[in-house]
């Protein structure tokens, strides 16, 4: 009966910790996983359009004449849901959206001191426009896009398009087909 033969003492203690640590460690991992799944899920289930982005099943199809409840800040960095680029162009719902039936200023690439003031004011001025309620898109009779690929809608508040409240303010012309000179 040797020393040799005979099993230490601790090793077996020391594999069933190890085995312990190891489902441990598992455990946590898994854990973290699914920690970093329900932020995501959250994430995407909180922003509207988001979720539909990534599981096209879910996607929302509008109709031709759609109403929208939504607050709309400025474009900046970051995901575009329901925002303003310029005082003709906005995201809703993540779509990005050409008003058709006007024009404004380049907010960008302004011409001349006139037309980027202009800009700025018309953009202001959508913002608010849009988020004064309940707001309605409609498709045109003409293409559903533009050469960039934005859609192409008449936005309405309470009946009235809201490129008609810009062309009346001065911000914005009617739009004939081709851009008309801010600068002059």
């Amino acid at each position: 009966m040797g020393r040799g033969r005979q099993p230490e003492a601790g090793r077996y203690r020391k594999r069933s910790q190890s085995g312990i640590l190891r489902i441990l460690k598992d455990f946590y991992g898994l854990a973290v996983l699914a920690a970093c799944m329900a932020f995501a899920a959250g994430y995407y289930l909180s922003v509207p359009g988001e979720l539909a982005r990534f599981v096209p099943f879910l996607a929302y199809a509008p109709t031709p004449e759609d109403t929208t409840h939504a607050r709309f800040g400025i474009c900046g960095h970051g995901p575009r849901v329901n925002c303003i680029v310029d005082g003709d162009t906005v995201y809703v719902r993540g779509d990005k959206i050409r008003l058709s039936d006007i024009n404004t200023p380049e907010l960008f690439s302004p011409q001349c001191r006139r037309e980027a003031e202009l800009a700025a004011r018309a953009q202001k001025r959508l913002q608010e426009l849009m988020n004064q309620g309940p707001i309605k898109l409609q498709s045109g009779v003409g293409r559903d896009r533009d050469v960039y690929g934005r859609k192409l809608r008449k936005i309405t508040h309470k009946g009235r398009s809201v490129g008609d409240y810009l062309v009346a303010e001065g911000l914005a012309h009617k739009w004939r087909g081709h851009k008309q000179s801010w600068c002059s």
